[in-house]
């Protein structure tokens, strides 16, 4: 029991307490001269403890809530009893010392049963939130005779002086000496650092502080500013003899066990506690995964580097099923055995290393961590490391649904909004409508009332803004061809925007209407949710038939999205390469040239209602240009054809041929696209002049080629196929990228971002002559004879007067 009230009648002095106390109904209770009742609190404590201790203790403990009254208590009752009972010298004290504990605070409060936040150190170990060593380290951190509140940083403390002697058992079991340093050395080789000192120090200072009121955190402290110094020693380069090394390894392991911080024996010579150390039947394997990587990662590092991927050696014991770690590193063996056939670029190099730490690594315990000139650091993986990890995960997977939700969300709205208002009442209901499809007149042919056309009208402003979104959602394109690299870039254009999730436009100009159909059903069996528009045009050769075609998908745009029409990319890949004679269309130009240049030219040029207004330089309005791609021989300016400045359109006796005629194209491509990006259409379109490399396309195999042609072929194909050529499906993919990645941007200012070099050999300049792997071709040096002499200036003027002579009817002569 407690003091008596104030007010009780019982109490003669304000030190009296209960040693009996009446019991009420209901409770516990024992026969006395007193009557029935039990023990005060204070004689309940003092006669167990006599019971079982005697008449003296050497050290009572408790919390300091106890000191008084309990305690105070305690002894004046037990002294007189004793004192009575036989004590030799009745000056003799029941206790020699007391130790009162400070409290345990959770958030601000003392831990107890009343306020309900009683918590067992069976139930902390079993939330996961602490491992008993990292409890232990709490509660170390504080003095036993204060309060201890677990708050956030407390722990972080203690995770923090735990890893730093983690790593440091770590590091000295790493070091190559201590494999050949035995485990009899008594820490003593004839040579001094620092850390020799340091070590006697923290000694002492270890050995004060115990004996000072068993003052742990000052302990803790001294073996933490141990390892700081150590540390900075080693990482200053300055050499710490291996046999100091040992002795600060061996005596902050000793002092851990002594505090109770490893549950397991100590064993003779040990370095660290458990967990920090591989097993000695994984070391063998583990070490060489580790050198590997560690080679592989040079290798990308260093970009002169062209060494080939680095073989595993043959490790005894690698065949035994038993050990995890040898089944993991034969795993690994055979995969790298198949690495010859990958190419050993930095991406793929660091791919492999990643694969190698984050998979084959991690799934046997095993972590590492990579330090700059010196070998990675092998490690058992902590606990830290797999909850950061989990931790990571589970926010990465939490992103991926919250995105997945967002974007189903967003396309069930786009998908409502699809329907446009002009056509959202044309149903049996109404008769009559007016010219923005509101109804005027019912079924029957009466008026709409106007309380009707009221609802209608806010249905009509609703449906209008939602289409006006979902209009600004797609991705409007326009593809040239019906096969080969045209239908294999639309195909990929439609799987990317099918996983995806946008909206996409496409209008394909195609001669044949039965095939343009085909290739739409194949299209729309990618991504249902595409439209997909097919625009008649005769012939891709002829540049009034390719104006005709370009009114129709300006005027269809324009009538689907008003305000909002739009090209964001033009995707060219028309053409066949003729390697026969020259053929002239009926306007007069080289048929090859004509639709390898110019009726591209002419699409740009008759597109051009639909590119994005002036933009200024920042990178959010440079985005928004159109992207105009051009696929034929980027990079092809000296590749076997003479370029003729002075004849442009190859009529010169002797200057026509194949080559010659791509040679022309190219240098006329891309001085062009120089002009339309930087100065015509300046920041409103990007041009990339594509390379695609060997790609076996139905030009190949047409009728219309030369006879010696098709017998070289006929021998050639396989080879190519096999060793050679790209498949049309790998460029569509290629292509798609260049058309979308924002490397290729409108001309701007500035170098920021991973923006290509231009043709001109500026970052940024809005021209760009591409292979298909992403990487550009440097041309500048070559174009900068051509550019002083104005021969830009001169094949505008060219192109100008051909335009001119075609338009009025007549046939190009120039």
């Amino acid at each position: 029991g407690s003091l008596a009230s104030k007010d009780s009648t019982f109490k003669r002095s304000a030190a009296d307490f209960a040693l009996w106390k009446a019991s009420k109904e209901g409770e516990p209770f024992w026969e006395s001269s007193w009557g029935r009742g039990r023990p005060g609190w204070h004689i309940e404590c003092s006669a167990m403890a006599s019971d079982v201790l005697g008449k003296q203790i050497d050290i009572h403990s408790g919390g300091i809530d106890l000191a008084f009254p309990h305690h105070d208590n305690e002894l004046a009752q037990s002294e007189a009893y004793w004192c009575e009972k036989g004590h030799v010298d009745p000056k003799n004290q029941w206790v020699n010392y007391f130790i009162h504990m400070g409290h345990l605070s959770i958030e601000g409060q003392k831990m107890s049963k009343s306020l309900k936040n009683f918590t067992t150190i069976r139930e902390s170990l079993a939330t996961k939130e602490f491992t008993s060593r990292r409890l232990r380290i709490i509660f170390l951190q504080g003095a036993w005779g204060s309060g201890l509140e677990i708050s956030k940083t407390v722990k972080e403390t203690a995770a923090k002086w735990e890893e730093s002697i983690e790593n440091f058992f770590l590091n000295v079991n790493d070091l190559p000496e201590m494999k050949d340093l035995s485990l009899a050395s008594n820490g003593t080789n004839g040579t001094a650092s620092s850390s020799d000192g340091a070590l006697q120090e923290a000694q002492q200072a270890f050995r004060k502080a115990l004996q000072d009121s068993f003052d742990t955190p000052t302990a803790m402290r001294s073996i933490a500013n141990l390892v700081s110094t150590y540390n900075t020693e080693v990482n200053s380069d300055r050499h710490v003899p291996a046999a100091t090394s040992l002795s600060i390894a061996r005596w902050v392991t000793e002092m851990v066990y002594m505090f109770g911080l490893d549950a397991t024996p100590l064993q003779p010579g040990q370095i660290g506690w458990s967990g920090s150390k591989i097993p000695d039947e994984g070391k063998p394997f583990v070490r060489a995964l580790a050198s590997w990587r560690d080679t592989v990662r040079a290798q990308a590092n260093d970009e002169s580097s062209d060494a080939k991927w680095p073989a595993l050696d043959d490790i005894p014991g690698v065949q035994n099923p038993d050990n995890a770690y040898a089944i993991a590193y034969a795993a690994f063996s055979q995969r790298v055995s198949k690495l010859t056939e990958v190419s050993a670029t930095k991406a793929t190099r660091l791919k492999e290393s990643d694969y190698l730490r984050d998979t084959v690594l991690w799934d046997l315990d095993i972590g590492l961590e990579d330090r700059d000139g010196r070998p990675s650091l092998v490690r058992p993986l902590s606990a830290r490391a797999r909850r950061e990890r989990a931790e990571a995960e589970e926010k990465a997977n939490a992103r991926i649904a919250a995105k997945a939700a967002k974007e189903k969300e967003d396309q069930e709205k786009l998908e409502k909004g699809k329907l446009s208002p002009l056509e959202m009442f044309k149903t049996d209901e109404y008769s009559e409508w007016d010219a923005e499809g509101m109804p005027t007149k019912d079924k029957e042919g009466k008026e709409v009332a106007k309380s009707a056309s009221k609802k209608l009208r806010k249905r009509w402003e609703a449906q209008k803004k939602a289409h006006e979104v979902w209009l600004k959602s797609q991705a409007a394109y326009i593809a040239g061809a019906t096969s080969g690299i045209g239908r294999a870039t639309l195909l990929s254009l439609c799987r990317t925007h099918s996983s995806s999730g946008s909206g996409l436009r496409v209008y394909i100009p195609a001669r044949s209407k039965s095939k343009a159909e085909q290739l739409i059903a194949e299209c729309r069996a990618v991504c249902p949710g595409g439209d997909f528009r097919f625009v008649e045009v005769a012939d891709l050769s002829l540049l009034r038939d390719v104006d005709a075609a370009c009114q129709s998908i300006v005027a269809q745009e324009r009538a689907l999205a008003g305000e909002h029409a739009r090209l964001d990319v033009l995707i060219m890949t028309q053409g066949v390469v003729d390697f026969g004679v020259r053929k002239d269309t009926k306007e007069g130009l080289d048929a090859s040239q004509s639709l390898l240049l110019f009726s591209r030219l002419r699409f740009i040029h008759s597109l051009s209602p639909l590119f994005p207004p002036l933009a200024t330089t920042s990178p959010a309005s440079l985005e928004s240009a159109t992207r105009i791609v051009s696929v034929y021989a980027a990079g092809y300016e000296t590749a076997s054809g003479t370029f003729y400045p002075q004849d442009l359109s190859l009529r010169q006796p002797g200057h026509y041929s194949f080559t010659n005629s791509r040679a022309s194209a190219v240098h006329m491509k891309t001085l062009l696209f120089e002009y339309l990006a930087q100065k015509q259409y300046e920041s409103r379109v990007s041009c990339v002049h594509v390379d695609p490399g060997m790609v076996i396309t139905p030009s190949y195999t047409s009728k219309t080629n030369p006879l010696w042609f098709k017998i070289i072929y006929f021998f050639a194909a396989p080879f190519l196929k096999l060793f050679i050529a790209t498949s049309e499906e790998e460029i569509g993919h290629r292509i798609v990228y260049i058309a979308t990645s924002g490397r290729y941007a409108a001309k701007r200012q500035g170098d920021e971002g991973e923006i290509v070099m231009g043709t001109d050999g500026v970052k940024g300049s809005g021209a760009y002559a591409s292979r298909s792997n992403g990487e550009v071709f440097d041309v500048n040096k070559h174009y900068e004879k051509f550019r002083r002499e104005g021969l830009g200036e001169k094949i505008v003027e060219y192109t100008e007067e051909m335009w001119r002579e075609v338009g009025e009817g007549r046939k190009f002569t120039g």
